[in-house]
C-alpha cells in the first residue's frame, strides 16, 4: 500500500475485504434500534386460543332446563291468576320425547289437568 491510500481508508465502507457495505457507527445502530421499538411494540399479539367450553352433561342440561321451566311457570301462574283464584298452583309433567307421552300440566287447586 502507498502512504497516500492509507490516509483515504478511514471508513468501514472503504475496506474492500470487509463484506459490510455502507457506513456504520454505534450511534446509527442505536438510533435505528430505538426507532424500531414502536414498530415491534405495536405488532399484533399472538391470538389467544379460547378453551373449549366444557360439555354439559345430560343431567346438568335436564336440571338447567327444569330450573328455567320452574321460573317460567311462576310467571305463567301469576299471569293466569285472577281475583276468584288468586294463587293458581300448577305442576308440569314432562315425559321423555322418545315415549311420545308429551307434556301436560296439572292444577292442584282443582285437581284438573
Amino acid at each position: 500500500m502507498h502512504p497516500k491510500e492509507t490516509l483515504i481508508m478511514h471508513r468501514f465502507s472503504d475496506q474492500t475485504e470487509n463484506p459490510i457495505v455502507g457506513r456504520f457507527s454505534r450511534r446509527a445502530l442505536l438510533v435505528g434500534a430505538v426507532a424500531s421499538v414502536p414498530a415491534i411494540a405495536s405488532a399484533a399479539p399472538p391470538p389467544v386460543l379460547a378453551l373449549p367450553e366444557p360439555r354439559e352433561l345430560p343431567v346438568q342440561r335436564v336440571n338447567r332446563l327444569a330450573a328455567e321451566l320452574a321460573h317460567a311457570m311462576d310467571d305463567w301462574m301469576a299471569d293466569i291468576s285472577h281475583s276468584g283464584h288468586p294463587h293458581a298452583l300448577w305442576e308440569a309433567h314432562v315425559w321423555p320425547a322418545s315415549t311420545g307421552l308429551g307434556i301436560y300440566y296439572k292444577n292442584h287447586d282443582r285437581g284438573v289437568s
